[in-house]
């Protein structure tokens, strides 16, 4: 095996052992200067990942998707550690609302693209503050049209074109996308 294929053999090994145990994880990216995503898997298809993200306050908050060939490395945190602690959960609370495929790019939006629901889509190989938020207006043609909202005044939006192998990570519900879909009148 090539020492990707093993990687991701190893990651997948504990996040499948991490979602069936509700257990905290850090998923690590390849994606130079990002930051490792703590949060409990909530599920995990071909080509994406799904947490339900771990907030600075210990909290969970919202839901965090990430592309399986950006990973690389998924360690459990100690069950013992304040933030698993933090943050047990029983009967399944994590898991989002809605069903989120993650099989592909074009299901995973699909989605979350409901309702006028703000989300955040990152396009961070070049630059790892690249984010837009918005919602979706189209997908078409393995690209999402974004109805981006501008954060430094007034609400107004622009359309956004992110062709789909662009999109890194996608964010959604969670305390601050709600509150700017309030403060934007998006919902």
């Amino acid at each position: 095996m090539t020492g990707k294929t093993e990687r991701l053999r190893r990651a997948r090994a504990v996040l499948d052992h991490s979602l069936e145990a509700r257990r905290l994880v850090r998923i690590t990216r390849t994606i130079r200067a990002t930051e490792p995503t703590d949060g409990v898997v909530v599920g995990h298809g071909i080509r994406w990942i799904l947490i339900s993200r771990l907030s600075p306050d210990l909290d969970l908050d919202g839901y965090t998707a990430l592309r399986w060939k950006h990973v690389k490395k998924v360690q459990s945190f100690d069950p013992s550690s304040l933030a698993a602690r933090a943050t047990m959960v029983e009967n399944g609370q994590t898991v989002p609302q809605e069903l989120v495929d993650t099989t592909t790019t074009g299901t995973l939006l699909q989605s979350v693209a409901h309702a006028d629901r703000p989300i955040a889509v990152y396009t961070e190989r070049d630059d790892p503050s690249r984010r837009l938020v918005g919602t979706v207006s189209h997908l078409v043609h393995k690209t999402l049209h974004l109805s981006t909202v501008d954060l430094s005044s007034a609400p107004r939006a622009e359309q956004v074109v992110v062709p789909f192998d662009m999109i890194t990570r996608v964010d959604f519900d969670g305390r601050y996308l709600s509150g700017l879909a309030r403060a934007t009148r998006l919902t």
